[in-house]
């Protein structure tokens, strides 16, 4: 099977592919960004968290692409899983690219990930022991096979004996074209459509992790001069043996505040300063040890986000790792944490992590932008802009992966952003099928929240009695629009609300004083198969002069785009279905919880140069 070339924000640039076939296909879908390599379809069947699942009606799960869970301990065993794709177009000697988030827990040295292109006699990528990270290799141009492999030599297994890979990303120089989120599943998790599995066991299925977490200083602490938090535990390490402590930290912090680990009360790692993270490694002699992490604040001043977090805490010796905690699946902001002790006064909490952090360029400009409902006659987003889909996640229409002649139709709206930095706006452009072959007949909602002050939201700062709830710097910017029955042109309903710091009211009506200012147009175009969907929102009260989010080159975003009915092949369901950003948290963003927003990073560098949501090594954070 091969995937066809997706890309770009305008129709007339959406998919491109020598076959017949599929350019009909392509005529029919809106600006594919990628294609779903995990819509399996199978009949209804009982789903790992143990709730069935009907026909036709897709589970959302964390998902990714891993070795089969048979194979731990089994020497001299090989499972692989592979596609094929087609790279179109390579301009410069890096235009095509594959990309992907990998994860390996094995034999160092010998029980080995690995990336195979096509028959070459040796691996384009491998890695052992214990890793993990976000690869991009250069790909030639052409169609190849793409093979993933979790290899076990003949004798010995250690750690968690297991390698997984998600995010796999092909790009070349039309932009991004496939995309593999193994998130959407329609049943209990095999291969995930467009791959084959092979090898022990039957090869590579898609599994569902526990949610990501991480522990960290409380937010009570949060500019608490002279305090210290911590959280301890007894380990004891063998007579006769040389082992390490190994840990992942974020720290951001003044110098005088620092993250520091005892033994036995003996200090013997420690870091202070701005953005400072990583994996931190001590030595352990033989022995018995009280360990402690703690967060120790000095009697003045307060820097950056006053912050220090802790996640996957391990004890290595020369061949195996074996894991202490990395917190997967505990509640977030919750101070039991199993297996360790903590302060009193100042009790360490669960992280809740987010899955990325997204970066836009600030310097987009915006002034020649009509905020009509049409984008692909002017040229004023530009012509080779990628398009992400919005992934649904409640009542999905029933929509068939194709058969293996053809292709899988992508029915997602597709989400562009821009951020023009010179007039403190945010750009949002969303392109769907229309739901019915007639114009007109379009209706939906369009919801967006922005949190402009996510520093805080990031330090456990924000709201006094909760920092999870939308406060006074918090914006819900709520659009609805009606395309009339043979009309083009939407009719709007709109308004822009505040939030309150309140569980049980949340959002209130802003005066003209704290109003952001935003423009929205909706349209459909029937020759281009495509409701455009507009929206410019001011990141500033009309009061300020100043953008927040631009001083601090971060913001909080989610978006939920709601429709009563179903694309073509259209299914009849009296439910709503919906899409929503961000796109891998496994929940739409919540209306009283800031922290279930994407992390928007602006600029190059910052923050996002240590994933802090992550804690706190590259992408992937699952």
């Amino acid at each position: 099977m091969r995937l066809p070339v997706c890309y770009g924000l305008h129709r007339r640039h959406a998919c491109e592919d020598r076959f017949a076939a599929r350019r009909i296909l392509a005529n029919r879908a809106l600006t594919a960004a990628g294609i779903s390599l995990c819509a399996l379809l199978v009949t209804g069947e009982t789903v790992a968290d143990g709730k069935f699942n009907p026909a036709g009606r897709p589970v959302h799960v964390q998902g990714v692409f891993a070795r089969p869970v048979g194979q731990i301990g089994v020497n001299a065993s090989s499972s692989s899983a592979s596609t094929t794709v087609e790279w179109t177009s390579c301009t410069g000697a890096s235009d095509c690219i594959l990309s992907f988030d990998y994860f390996v827990d094995s034999e160092p040295g010998y029980d080995q990930l690995r990336l195979w292109l096509d028959a070459e006699a040796s691996p384009r990528f491998s890695v052992s022991g214990y890793g993990r990270g976000h690869k991009t290799l250069t790909i030639p141009l052409g169609t190849h096979t793409v093979r993933f492999e979790y290899f076990k030599d003949g004798s010995l297994s250690a750690g968690a004996d297991t390698a997984w890979v998600d995010n796999v990303t092909a790009y070349d120089s039309k932009g991004r074209r496939h995309l593999s989120f193994c998130d959407d599943v329609w049943s209990k998790p095999t291969a995930p459509w467009g791959w084959t599995s092979t090898g022990y066991a039957s090869g590579w299925v898609v599994v569902e992790l526990p949610p990501d977490r991480a522990v960290e200083r409380p937010a009570s602490q949060y500019h608490q001069p002279g305090s210290t938090s911590y959280i301890m535990r007894t380990i004891t390490v063998p007579a006769g043996s040389s082992q390490k402590l190994s840990f992942e930290y974020f720290l951001d912090s003044e110098p005088n505040d620092a993250l520091r680990v005892y033994m036995n009360g003996v200090l013997k790692w420690q870091m202070s300063g701005r953005e400072k993270h990583g994996v931190a490694e001590v030595p352990l002699p033989a022995g018995t040890y009280g360990l402690q992490f703690a967060y120790e604040k000095n009697a003045t001043v307060d820097a950056g986000l006053d912050l220090a977090t802790v996640d996957n805490i391990r004890i290595i010796d020369k061949v195996r790792a074996v894991l202490l905690s990395d917190f997967a699946g505990l509640t977030p902001l919750s101070t039991r944490i199993p297996n360790w002790l903590t302060s009193s006064t100042y009790p360490w909490t669960i992280r809740g992590k987010a899955p990325h952090i997204s970066v836009l360029d600030p310097g987009f400009t915006g002034a020649s932008v009509a905020i009509d409902g049409s984008v692909t006659n002017t040229g004023e987003y530009g012509t080779s802009v990628t398009a992400a889909a919005l992934p649904r996640y409640t009542e999905r229409p029933a929509v068939q992966p194709a058969p293996s002649t053809g292709v899988s139709v992508d029915d997602s709206t597709k989400l562009s952003m821009f951020a023009d930095g010179g007039n403190g706006n945010l750009h949002l452009v969303m392109l769907r099928q229309p739901w019915t072959d007639a114009l007109g007949g379009e209706v939906g909602t369009v919801t967006v929240y922005v949190d402009a002050r996510r520093d805080a939201t990031l330090a456990e700062s924000g709201c006094p009695d909760s920092p999870v709830l939308p406060g006074p710097e918090d914006r819900r910017f709520s659009l609805a629009y009606n395309i009339p029955s043979g009309g083009a042109t939407a009719q709007l309903t709109g308004g822009v609300f505040k939030g309150t710091c309140s569980a049980t009211s949340p959002w209130e009506g802003t005066s003209a004083a704290d109003t952001w200012a935003f423009a929205g147009a909706a349209r459909e175009d029937i020759y281009e198969r495509t409701v455009t969907i507009e929206l410019r929102l001011a990141l500033k009260a009309s009061s300020q002069t100043i953008s927040e989010p631009f001083t601090s080159k971060l913001f909080g975003l989610g978006i939920n785009l709601w429709s009563p009915t179903g694309p073509s092949p259209r299914v009849i369901t009296t439910s709503l279905v919906g899409e929503h950003f961000p796109y891998l948290t496994g929940q739409a963003p919540d209306n009283a919880n800031v922290r279930t927003w994407e992390t928007i990073m602006l600029g190059p560098a910052g923050i996002a140069d240590a994933p802090l949501d992550g804690c706190c090594t590259s992408q992937p954070v699952k």
